[in-house]
Protein backbone atom coordinates (compact mmCIF):
# COMPACT_ATOMS: atom_id res chain seq x y z
CA UNK A 1 0.00 0.00 0.00
CA UNK A 2 2.82 2.66 0.45
CA UNK A 3 3.82 5.09 3.62
CA UNK A 4 0.67 7.30 2.75
CA UNK A 5 -2.02 4.62 3.08
CA UNK A 6 -4.74 4.90 5.63
CA UNK A 7 -6.67 2.27 6.60
CA UNK A 8 -10.89 3.55 6.16
CA UNK A 9 -11.72 3.78 9.38
CA UNK A 10 -8.83 6.07 10.01
CA UNK A 11 -10.03 8.30 7.46
CA UNK A 12 -13.53 8.07 8.85
CA UNK A 13 -12.47 8.94 12.25
CA UNK A 14 -10.07 11.58 11.81
CA UNK A 15 -12.48 13.20 9.11
CA UNK A 16 -15.37 13.15 12.36
CA UNK A 17 -12.44 14.09 14.39
CA UNK A 18 -11.92 17.16 12.75
CA UNK A 19 -15.55 17.59 11.89
CA UNK A 20 -16.41 17.76 15.82
CA UNK A 21 -13.07 20.81 16.14
CA UNK A 22 -15.47 23.16 14.51
CA UNK A 23 -18.44 22.58 17.27
CA UNK A 24 -20.37 25.12 15.87
CA UNK A 25 -22.15 25.19 12.49
CA UNK A 26 -18.98 26.13 9.99
CA UNK A 27 -17.93 25.54 6.70
CA UNK A 28 -14.89 23.98 7.22
CA UNK A 29 -16.50 20.44 9.32
CA UNK A 30 -18.88 19.86 6.18
CA UNK A 31 -16.26 20.57 3.87
CA UNK A 32 -13.72 17.99 5.71
CA UNK A 33 -16.88 15.12 6.03
CA UNK A 34 -17.64 16.18 2.07
CA UNK A 35 -13.63 15.29 1.03
CA UNK A 36 -13.66 12.44 3.36
CA UNK A 37 -16.55 10.94 2.07
CA UNK A 38 -15.14 11.14 -2.02
CA UNK A 39 -11.85 9.83 -1.16
CA UNK A 40 -13.63 6.65 0.76
CA UNK A 41 -15.81 6.78 -2.68
CA UNK A 42 -12.98 6.96 -5.03
CA UNK A 43 -10.79 3.97 -3.04
CA UNK A 44 -13.51 1.42 -2.50
CA UNK A 45 -13.88 2.14 -6.41
CA UNK A 46 -9.64 1.43 -6.98
CA UNK A 47 -10.32 -1.42 -4.98
CA UNK A 48 -13.40 -2.67 -6.77
CA UNK A 49 -11.79 -2.30 -10.23
CA UNK A 50 -8.73 -4.62 -8.95
CA UNK A 51 -11.03 -7.08 -7.98
CA UNK A 52 -12.04 -7.52 -11.02
CA UNK A 53 -9.36 -7.39 -13.12
CA UNK A 54 -7.77 -9.93 -10.99
CA UNK A 55 -7.36 -13.90 -11.40
CA UNK A 56 -5.87 -14.95 -8.34
CA UNK A 57 -9.18 -15.75 -5.88
CA UNK A 58 -7.52 -14.92 -2.29
CA UNK A 59 -6.64 -11.14 -3.74
CA UNK A 60 -9.76 -10.32 -5.28
CA UNK A 61 -11.48 -11.75 -1.65
CA UNK A 62 -9.16 -8.81 -0.49
CA UNK A 63 -10.13 -6.58 -2.64
CA UNK A 64 -13.18 -6.75 -2.48
CA UNK A 65 -13.25 -6.90 1.59
CA UNK A 66 -11.26 -3.82 1.45
CA UNK A 67 -13.54 -1.92 -1.07
CA UNK A 68 -16.35 -3.27 1.54
CA UNK A 69 -14.34 -1.58 4.50
CA UNK A 70 -14.11 1.73 2.80
CA UNK A 71 -17.58 1.60 1.88
CA UNK A 72 -18.89 1.09 5.13
CA UNK A 73 -16.16 3.66 6.74
CA UNK A 74 -18.11 6.43 3.92
CA UNK A 75 -21.33 5.77 5.68
CA UNK A 76 -20.14 6.76 8.81
CA UNK A 77 -18.69 9.78 7.01
CA UNK A 78 -22.08 10.65 5.86
CA UNK A 79 -24.13 9.81 9.10
CA UNK A 80 -21.42 12.28 10.49
CA UNK A 81 -22.30 14.91 7.74
CA UNK A 82 -26.29 14.11 8.20
CA UNK A 83 -26.15 14.88 11.90
CA UNK A 84 -23.98 18.12 11.06
CA UNK A 85 -26.38 19.20 8.81
CA UNK A 86 -29.40 18.96 10.97
CA UNK A 87 -27.61 20.30 13.92
CA UNK A 88 -27.46 23.57 11.73
CA UNK A 89 -30.75 23.46 10.55
CA UNK A 90 -31.27 23.51 14.49
CA UNK A 91 -29.27 26.23 15.29
CA UNK A 92 -30.33 28.09 12.62
CA UNK A 93 -33.92 27.85 13.44
CA UNK A 94 -33.15 29.07 17.30
CA UNK A 95 -31.49 32.06 15.69
CA UNK A 96 -34.29 33.22 13.73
Amino acid sequence: MGDDYWAPRDVAARAICLQRKYRRPHTNAFDILTVAADLLAERAADYLALEIDSDDEDYKATALNTARAHTAARELVLASRRRLIARQRRTKVVAE
